[in-house]
């Protein structure tokens, strides 16, 4: 399930459906595609993230958010 999703991100925009820590749903679209992520480094070290979540941008705040794999609920390839 979730390869074919990151395989869409990798590709371009993706609009995701999962579920958040706190329960409830959101609708995000969302890339992993460097070409459309446009953000600068900070110097600092991110959190270390588990192989049960995928580090996503986030193409409308233009940021990056985490997801987890097993609260994905579906996803299309965005226009």
């Amino acid at each position: 399930m979730t390869v074919s999703l990151i395989s869409l991100l990798k590709k371009g925009p993706v609009v995701v459906h999962f579920v958040k820590e706190d329960g409830s749903e959101r609708i995000m679209r969302a890339t992993t595609n460097e070409s459309m992520i446009k953000y600068k480094r900070k110097t600092e070290e991110g959190r270390p993230i588990g192989r049960n979540v995928m580090k996503v941008w986030d193409l409308d705040i233009k940021e990056w958010r985490s997801i987890r794999k097993d609260r994905v609920i579906g996803w299309t390839e965005a226009k």
